[in-house]
């Protein structure tokens, strides 16, 4: 009896350390599942927040990009304007002096017709 005793004593000790260490492997279980949900729950945090950070930054340059080409598309519309311009312009002297170039010979041939019908 004695030793059936030592042996229910034995075996509920051994039961006990074994729930003990069952206890402490299910703490450690859960403990490191908390920890993976905590840095894979942070980690999807911070690919959002870089997500968003490079839409951001997407949009803006973006923003940019359509500014510099509307700018630069409405300087080339004044510099065209410009170029029309001058080149109106030049056009209108040309013909002026193109005219003047014209009466400077229609006087000289008439000039020349007088002197000629003089002589005979």
């Amino acid at each position: 009896m004695e030793m059936l005793s030592v042996f229910q004593n034995e075996f509920s000790e051994e039961r006990r350390d074994r729930l003990t260490r069952e206890g402490r492997i299910m703490k450690q279980l859960t403990d490191h599942a908390q920890d993976l949900t905590n840095k894979w729950e942070k980690e999807g945090m911070e690919r959002e927040r870089d997500t968003q950070q490079l839409k951001s930054q997407l949009e803006h340059h973006e923003n940019n990009r359509a500014t510099a080409d509307h700018d630069f598309e409405a300087l080339i519309v004044r510099e065209l304007g410009a170029l029309r311009g001058d080149l109106e312009k030049e056009k209108n002297e040309r013909k002026v002096e193109d005219d003047e170039i014209v009466e400077a010979l229609n006087r000289y041939t008439e000039n020349l017709q007088k002197s000629l019908s003089v002589i005979d």
